[in-house]
């Protein structure tokens, strides 16, 4: 008898737990949803607000949200819908038991904004392309030139590695080195402006002093910008407008002109 008393018990115990599951999920399920909140994660730059959020949800989401039972909203299709947002690289749904469906978002971060005959865009950080949007946070370098038309109508989320290469290889430079200055805090706010010439030959504007910082192509940054950092550090010492140019386009070694207005 005891041996069947221990077999019993946990039985019983595990099927009261199902039945409490099972009853907890049903009424979870009914509940109606009364509210959507929706929370941005937090940081240095804005492009997209709540309510832009809501907005882009409610136009391409045909289905009721509001007023329904959970288990009649498809949040799979919702997380689906609120993912081709260009200005949105990750997202995540949850409602809770007192029927708020809770949007969290991350932002899509822009490094660079281009700026061609078709317009102006944003390149995000993973090569996202975004269309410009006023903002009074935003602090990114600025890229123009010799930049090739893209063609797109910016209304769903694309990616830079979508594009052709060859035809569209001045955005691939522009991204390249966009990325590498902003892996570098110092020099991601130092340079205002990428000038491309064409795809060999690329100029940085910085924020400091009258000279102009050749890059040539994109071979080798992560070491052309590591001795420019070292060098800036040398400059900062001898004064910003010593030179008229800084050239990092040959191996090992950094060739300077010297402004002809200053001693």
């Amino acid at each position: 008898m005891k041996l069947v008393k221990k077999k019993i018990y946990p039985l019983l115990i595990f099927f009261i737990f199902m039945i409490i599951l099972f009853l907890g999920r049903r009424g979870y399920n009914n509940v109606i949803c009364k509210a959507i909140e929706v929370e941005i994660e937090q940081a240095e730059y804005a492009i997209i607000s709540q309510e832009q959020i809501k907005d882009y949800l409610f136009k391409n989401f045909k289905e009721e949200i509001l007023n329904k039972k959970i288990r009649e909203i498809n949040i799979y299709k919702i997380e689906k819908i609120l993912s081709q947002n260009p200005y949105i690289e990750q997202v995540k749904l949850d409602i809770n038991n007192e029927g708020i469906l809770k949007i969290k978002i991350k932002q899509s971060k822009p490094i660079v904004k281009i700026i061609s005959e078709e317009g102006e865009f944003y390149l995000s950080s993973t090569g996202n392309i975004m269309k410009a949007i006023p903002s009074k946070n935003q602090y990114i370098i600025v890229a123009n030139g010799a930049i090739d038309n893209l063609d797109l109508s910016f209304d769903k989320k694309v990616n830079i590695n979508s594009l052709d290469r060859e035809k569209n290889s001045s955005i691939f430079v522009i991204f390249a080195i966009a990325k590498e200055l902003n892996n570098e805090k110092f020099l991601s706010k130092f340079f205002t402006q990428i000038y491309l010439k064409d795809a060999h030959n690329v100029f940085l504007v910085p924020r400091l002093g009258e000279f102009v910082v050749i890059v040539g192509d994109t071979n080798n940054l992560s070491e052309k910008f590591s001795k420019l950092h070292v060098f800036l550090d040398h400059i900062d010492k001898i004064g910003w407008n010593r030179y008229s140019a800084i050239n990092l386009s040959y191996a090992n070694q950094i060739v300077c002109t010297k402004n002809k207005n200053k001693k």
